[in-house]
């Protein structure tokens, strides 16, 4: 069988065999869990730890195909977290994660439950937030597969400060639409006493581990329990750095990459072995680097390899100045809420250096803002500052994930870099299939010097992307700009005119047939970028604008529904079956307990081309002691069948 289909099939099957042992002795145990043993990478860590709806749970080191959302469902029985599309796309499997003393949405199916240790997780059987109740006010679902992940999105929003209509943007529903979705969440805020979602009160705190005790490395079995791959959790950059040298070793941030596996294959940890700077992929090694002290923490001139993509939007929100509201504007657009919770800086430019046709906004941004890479050399033991980010994203020379590890991102501080009265301006833009969790098909970012009393650009970088492998400088058009007075027509056509190259630097592995559509994209967008920077026309002010897209309204206007004496004719009634739904107590197929020596089956791919010759079916009756029939059904359409009975 295909290892990905022996590994599903295990996934679904096995991981009841190989868990449900260990949690029977975790399951009312709230002892506090002890890892004792020297500290040496040659241990393993005997369990892992984690609070799930405030419970703490002591488990046997789990396969590396089992996530957090299957061992939920499968292990702990909480159905109410949905598994589709598993590639964190629908929101179905989203859980809450505690993470600086705040829940955060995250997709259950992408996260490895080998790397939850430690994790505070809260399910939809384990919240209660006045938003449940409003979506059933509301009538906010009608099949309700996916209410229970807008709940949970929901939840954290309101508890975060965050906009309503900015929490389900990793969240699908395909039957309800979002309009009453989103009234129940704006009928939260009505009564802000409601806001109920706190960290679970009094649950057993999990101890931090030592650096020592971190060293030793978690064990992830495969389907035939033999040990195959080491997980280490290391907290400083040497201890990362130990367990690199190892040999072959993949560095993982948080497995969010495992969503575009069906774009990159070899994305997911638990898929074949790859040797890349990327955050998933195979190896012998897991070197899991989310909390390692030197790759964490964001401020205006460095932001962490490890820090994920939420805490520097974050940042950058709470900012002041043009270019930090572009960079805000722009991140807001990358993957949706639950990714970027957990999903590492590191990681997407990873993704970026191992897959160059990546057309990654986050390493847009940064060539635009000329930002810098501090990396760590691992075969030589040394680390390497201001690394140009093209050097690192898009080396000259052939690297191995051994080699190099990215620490942090290095930037300019908006002006740093000028002198009074120049000042800075970014802008970025993006064109893709929606509005939201979509890869760019093009997008550009230009940072301009700009002398405020001449009026002049005094420096010009321009790089675009979604056009060849990488991010592509305009050199020409940089050079046509550098100099000029704003507003200067002539130095616009030049630079627009030096745009032409893009269509002979399309690479056909990108795009073959668009080649003219994306050379016409990148003009276009740059034309707006000035038309922002400087324009003297009213009549192109409305191009200059960027759009940003107002709160939803609507109105529900039923005819008679208002009418009590026709009672109970046209009354509304809410739904019976929602409560269900929003608390995750309704059962779907999927979630009914499978019967003991179910037999699952999957799809497999044949190895070869060739002509079906015959089918033959192999029919039993009775338990014991009945009569077996084998019919072969020769191919070709000839009709001939050929039949056996044997009596057992």
């Amino acid at each position: 069988e295909p290892e990905a289909t022996r590994g599903m099939m295990m996934m679904m099957a096995g991981c009841l065999r190989r868990t449900t042992g260990a949690l029977s002795s975790a399951k009312d145990d709230e002892r506090e869990s002890s890892f004792e043993g020297p500290p040496s990478y040659s241990d393993l860590f005997p369990e892992i730890a984690l609070t799930v709806n405030g419970r703490k749970r002591s488990l046997r080191p789990p396969s590396r195909e089992l996530s957090l959302g299957d061992y939920l469902r499968e292990c702990e029985g909480l159905t109410g977290t949905k598994l589709s599309c598993r590639e964190g796309g629908c929101g179905a499997c989203t859980v809450l994660l505690e993470r600086k003393g705040r829940f955060v949405p995250v997709n259950s199916c992408l996260r490895p439950l080998a790397a939850c240790d430690g994790d505070d997780v809260k399910t939809i059987e384990g919240l209660d937030h006045a938003v449940q109740s409003k979506i059933v006010d509301k009538d906010a679902t009608q099949c309700g597969f996916c209410t229970p992940g807008c709940a949970m999105a929901l939840a954290s929003a309101l508890d975060n400060g965050e906009q309503v209509e900015d929490a389900l943007d990793g969240n699908l529903c395909r039957c309800t639409g979002f309009r009453r979705i989103f009234d129940a969440g704006r009928a939260v805020l009505v009564d802000l006493e409601d806001l109920v979602l706190e960290p679970t009160k009094g649950p057993p705190k999990l101890r931090m581990r030592t650096e020592a005790q971190v060293k030793r490395a978690l064990a992830l079995h495969d389907d035939d329990n033999a040990v195959r791959k080491k997980w280490y959790r290391p907290r400083t950059l040497a201890a990362a750095v130990e367990a690199l040298a190892k040999g072959q070793a993949t560095i993982f941030g948080a497995g969010t990459a495992k969503g575009v596996e069906k774009y990159y294959d070899g994305t997911a940890i638990d898929r074949k072995p790859f040797s890349s700077s990327s955050s998933s992929g195979g190896g012998t090694t897991i070197v899991d680097v989310s909390r390692v002290e030197e790759m964490l923490g964001v401020d205006e001139e460095r932001w962490g390899a490890a820090a994920p993509l939420r805490e520097i939007l974050e940042f950058c929100g709470a900012q002041e100045g043009q270019v930090w509201d572009s960079v805000h504007a722009h991140l807001k657009r990358v993957a949706h809420n639950q990714v970027r919770s957990v999903g590492t800086l590191g990681g997407n430019l990873g993704l970026a250096k191992k897959y160059p046709e990546f057309a990654s906004d986050v390493s847009l941004l940064l060539h635009g803002m000329e930002a810098t890479a501090d990396v760590y050399d691992v075969g030589k033991g040394t680390l390497l500052t201001n690394v140009p980010i093209d050097d690192f994203v898009s080396p000259k020379e052939e690297t191995t994930q051994q080699q190099t590890l990215l620490v942090a991102v290095r930037l300019i501080k908006p002006d740093d870099d000028v002198s009074s009265p120049t000042t800075t301006k970014f802008f970025s833009q993006k064109v893709a299939q929606r509005r939201q969790n979509s890869h760019a098909i093009v997008n550009l970012a230009v940072k301009f010097h700009v002398d405020d009393d001449e009026k002049i650009i005094t420096k010009a970088v321009i790089c675009y992307g979604g056009v060849a492998k990488g991010v592509l400088r305009a050199g020409a058009a940089e050079a046509a700009l550098a100099g000029s007075r704003l507003g200067d027509h002539d130095a616009l056509l030049a630079a627009m005119a030096a745009l032409d190259d893009v269509e002979a630097r399309v690479d056909p592995e990108i795009d073959a047939h668009r080649a003219e559509f994306r050379r016409q994209l990148i003009k276009r967008l740059l034309y707006k970028v000035m038309l922002r920077l400087f324009h003297s026309s009213s009549s192109l002010s409305r191009a200059a604008v960027e759009f940003v897209r107002p709160i939803s309204r609507g109105r529900w206007n039923v005819r008679g529904a208002s009418d009590a004496t026709l009672y109970p004719v046209s009354q509304s009634y809410h739904k019976l079956s929602a409560a269900a739904q929003t608390t995750g107590a309704a059962k779907y197929t999927d979630d009914l307990a499978k019967p003991e020596a179910t037999l699952h089956g999957a799809f497999v791919l044949a190895t070869a081309i060739g002509t079906l010759a015959a089918v033959t079916t192999t029919t039993m009756t009775g338990a014991t002691g009945g009569a077996t029939t084998t019919t072969t059904i020769a191919a070709g359409g000839s009709g001939a069948t050929t039949t056996t009975t044997t009596t057992t």
